[in-house]
């Protein structure tokens, strides 16, 4: 994990050692939060991070369906679109009070405290192993630029029967693995 990036500067400039290390994986970022820490980042980033609302609102929408840490991100990114605060990553600019208020009356109520053997190295790997980013992702990734993913195999078996129907599955096997040796023969004979 990695401190805020003032955090990270103040730090250097009083001398502390530091190293910069890319793509080693060491925790969970923001995993387990309490909602009211949710809730508070959210309406700070719908300041800061204005242009990602078209993104993240739907994608929290349904992820919301089944995860309060989503239904808080949405209450506070909403409630950060319509304030005029001049808005710092401050924790003293927010009421506590006031977040859980606005918590409970949209049904949420905060979160016990976790115990610090409530998840295993073994349940962090596996997280970071199973994690598939969602769609939404992949159009913001897109807005900027980037090119999209190529599906594997197995993905473009599930998005054909869950858009085609499984009875239709088979031909379409069968033709793309008509295709492929057909493919295959062709390259042979040039």
């Amino acid at each position: 994990m990695r401190p805020e990036t003032l955090t990270f500067q103040r730090m250097k400039l009083a001398g502390f050692p530091f190293l910069t290390v890319s793509h080693i994986v060491t925790g969970l970022h923001d995993h387990e939060q309490y909602l009211r820490d949710v809730w508070r980042k959210a309406f700070f980033h719908a300041a800061k991070h204005s242009f990602w609302t078209p993104y993240v609102r739907p994608m929290w929408r349904r992820l919301g369906q089944t995860e309060s840490d989503f239904r808080a991100a949405l209450l506070g990114l909403e409630r950060g679109l319509n304030s005029k605060m001049k808005v710092r990553p401050d924790i003293r600019l927010f009421d506590p009070g006031e977040i859980n208020r606005h918590l409970l009356d949209h049904g949420l109520e905060e979160k016990s405290e976790l115990p610090a053997d409530a998840m295993t190295l073994e349940d962090v790997r596996r997280q970071i192993a199973e994690f598939v980013p969602p769609p939404e992702y992949w159009n913001l990734m897109a807005s900027w630029g980037a090119p999209a993913p190529e599906k594997s195999a197995p993905e473009k078996i599930r998005d054909f029967v869950s858009e085609k129907g499984v009875l239709r599955l088979l031909p379409w096997l069968l033709g793309a693995g008509l295709t492929r040796v057909g493919q295959k023969m062709k390259n042979a004979a040039s």
